[in-house]
């Protein structure tokens, strides 16, 4: 599947995604969202030609999502400081827009859900940013007791 994003066309591709099919967290379902959404965003958004992916592995007692494009990637310096708000790569500043706070914002959700996020970036070779997060391994409690989020296979559709 290609998307225009800005002048540039990037292809989409999801892997692994069926994996997720009735798997449980414990969570804000639109922080969830939110954080999936800026990852898939600032892939496209740094990626002028190549591909953007979505893919996602359940282990025994975690999920990872991971969203890697083909973009114009980070050296250990740039990524160093990228959870900060409002930092900008040199190299995308003046070129994109944004604030720096999506990537922030980001890190906080996945820090409030018991998650961690990270990136590996080289670059002029893109960047992958992984989301692991524990599955709720009890059943929906009833009356007045935090409940499992609706299923993660939900967020196929982003």
């Amino acid at each position: 599947m290609q998307f225009q994003y800005g002048c540039s066309q990037v292809e989409w591709r999801t892997f692994g995604l069926d994996t997720l099919e009735s798997v449980y967290v414990l969570g804000h379902s639109d922080d969830l969202q939110q954080l999936l959404t800026i990852l898939v965003k600032n892939g496209f958004q740094f990626t002028a030609e190549g591909w953007v992916q979505l893919s996602a592995e359940r282990t025994e007692d975690e999920i990872v999502i991971s969203v890697q494009d083909t973009g114009i990637g980070m050296d250990a310096e740039q990524q160093a400081q990228l959870f900060e708000p409002f930092y900008r790569a040199d190299a995308s500043r003046g070129i994109t827009a944004g604030s720096g706070l999506g990537l922030a914002l980001a890190q906080r959700i996945a820090e409030a859900h018991q998650g961690e996020l990270c990136c590996s970036s080289f670059p002029g070779a893109g960047s992958v940013f992984t989301f692991r997060m524990p599955i709720c391994v009890t059943t929906r409690k009833k009356r007045g007791r935090q409940e499992c989020a609706s299923p993660i296979s939900n967020y196929k559709e982003l």
